[in-house]
């Protein structure tokens, strides 16, 4: 094995198999990663997305957000049918889940990323059996509830999230502006 090889190597996600040679992972390593990892933490807009992924040069700036806003297609992921309308689309925010994504970067676009981040959310959302609305609330009511809580919530700990969740929909019950 080439003495160099630790200028040669790539970071990124590889997959490996325990028949591999060590030539064959040493020419792995040093070849272009077939898999990038992308990290959404918690809160981000999607305009804050789209720069992050501009940034880390997986898409150029804006193209996420247009694709998301005006030229994705999302008529495979029901649970946001009500969102997909051009003049609706702007009410996603809050749908596309926080998470450490690892994709095929050659077949990574901002359509195909945007609907592994919903695929999450609805996973996510399962798990929770909130898709079909909980306590009388519906999904958006939820999300839209949640992000308040993300923005106002100084700690993100699940008791100061829950005691701002249970007096902002008291105050939703009885009427009580936000």
């Amino acid at each position: 094995i080439d003495q160099e090889i630790d200028s040669k190597l790539y970071s990124g996600v590889y997959e490996l198999q325990n028949s591999m040679t060590l030539s064959e992972i040493a020419k792995k390593l040093t070849t272009k990663p077939e898999f990038i990892t992308i990290l959404i933490p918690e809160g981000l807009t999607i305009a804050e997305i789209d720069a992050r992924l501009a940034k880390k040069n997986i898409f150029t700036a804006g193209e996420f957000e247009r694709c998301v806003l005006k030229t994705c297609n999302f008529s495979s992921v029901d649970f946001i049918s009500d969102f997909t309308t051009l003049e609706k689309r702007q009410y996603l925010e809050g749908y596309f889940f926080p998470a450490t994504y690892k994709m095929k970067e050659s077949e990574l676009t901002p359509e195909l990323f945007a609907i592994k981040m919903l695929r999450t959310f609805e996973m996510r959302a399962n798990s929770l059996n909130i898709l079909n609305g909980k306590n009388n609330k519906t999904l958006h009511e939820i999300v839209t509830m949640a992000s308040i809580i993300e923005k106002e919530s100084s700690t993100h700990s699940g008791e100061e999230s829950s005691m701002i969740s249970g007096v902002l929909w008291n105050r939703i019950e009885k009427g009580i502006p936000l």
